[in-house]
């Protein structure tokens, strides 16, 4: 019965997805941990749109290591990485500046993604239904798409929402979850060197100017590469892409979008020309991946904001302030 619900379900997809047109195609963007399952949670109920959970999403390492061969798999070698494992995979971040022309098999995923016809992921106790499948709008979240986040603009033409956190915030919700293993440990394995600089993508010619600062970063703490890293490819995400309300391209603090208890999503909805609909909405419900927090208990809004001062170490913290300054990204620090 299960099997057969999926089966269903997927064939919906399929047939409606192409029915979609790319105004009610809403893609929200972000790095780890910085609110973008809020964010997307949160248009998908007042939009009541089906959703698709990060595309670029290897689902873990058995998964990748498995024989399958799902349609993102076969588009990494499309971008010539230096290596194939998983903890590199799973943090890795296409690059393309103007178009996704030129890596043909990630163009077709990202347009079956922001349609709504790859295989749907959702967290928490809500399952698919039939409803999600004939929904004809899709909000669809990524974490790894701020370096090809222009082209995708430029190719599909779609209302964006990008959200970005204080670093400090994002480093820290990081360390807590998983006793600090998050992501299978992706991230305490990052290597700067091998994302920025030695992907045969275009991006070395970016990347270069700071090749120096991120040889020196590599040999610090996770806390500092994970800063770096961050830093860099949001810093090449504005470097690239001109956001404008006029193209339905938005670029918004979380902390704003908390502190303006659900307005700021009705504004951005209304922006786009979409229209809302009459639901119970309460945006400061957390998010299906608030691990942190995994009653789902209504949390204050200085528990949201600020609660990163008491997890950070003061090491930590000065290290993150330097290599924020050092990219020139301090104002991505909220207070």
């Amino acid at each position: 019965m299960n099997k057969a619900h999926a089966y269903a379900c997927h064939l919906g997809d399929l047939v409606t997805g192409a029915l979609v047109p790319p105004q009610r195609r809403v893609l929200v963007n972000g790095f780890w941990r910085s609110g973008t399952t809020w964010a997307q949670e949160s248009l998908e109920n007042i939009l009541q749109a089906r959703s698709v959970f990060e595309p670029f999403n290897y689902h873990g390492s058995s998964v990748y290591n498995s024989p399958r061969q799902f349609s993102l798999k076969r588009c990494l070698p499309e971008f010539s990485p230096p290596r194939k494992d998983y903890k590199f995979a799973n943090l890795f971040m296409p690059f393309a500046s103007e178009s996704l022309t030129t890596f043909p098999k990630t163009q077709k995923a990202v347009d079956m993604a922001l349609r709504g016809q790859l295989i749907m992921r959702m967290y928490g106790s809500r399952r698919k239904t039939l409803r999600d499948c004939l929904a004809l709008t899709v909000v669809t979240k990524f974490t790894r798409a701020s370096m090809c986040l222009n082209a995708i603009a430029r190719d599909f033409e779609v209302p964006i929402m990008h959200v970005y956190r204080d670093p400090r915030a994002v480093i820290a919700s990081i360390q807590q979850l998983d006793n600090g293993d998050f992501a299978e440990g992706s991230f305490n394995q990052l290597s700067l060197v091998d994302q920025l600089l030695k992907v045969e993508d275009g991006r070395y010619h970016y990347f270069r100017k700071w090749q120096s600062d991120i040889e020196a970063i590599e040999e610090t703490s996770p806390a500092g590469r994970i800063a770096a890293y961050l830093c860099l490819t949001e810093r090449c995400l504005e470097d690239t892409m001109r956001f404008d309300k006029t193209l339905n391209r938005f670029m918004v603090r979380y902390e704003d979008l908390v502190l303006s208890h659900g307005q700021a999503f009705k504004e951005f909805v209304l922006n786009c020309g979409l229209q809302t609909a009459d639901v119970d909405f309460d945006a400061d419900v957390p998010s299906a991946t608030d691990w942190n927090n995994a009653h789902h208990h209504r949390r204050s809004t200085e528990e949201r904001l600020l609660s990163w001062q008491k997890k950070l170490s003061d090491h930590d913290q000065a290290l993150i302030e330097e290599v924020v300054q050092t990219f020139k990204m301090e104002h991505r620090f909220w207070r």
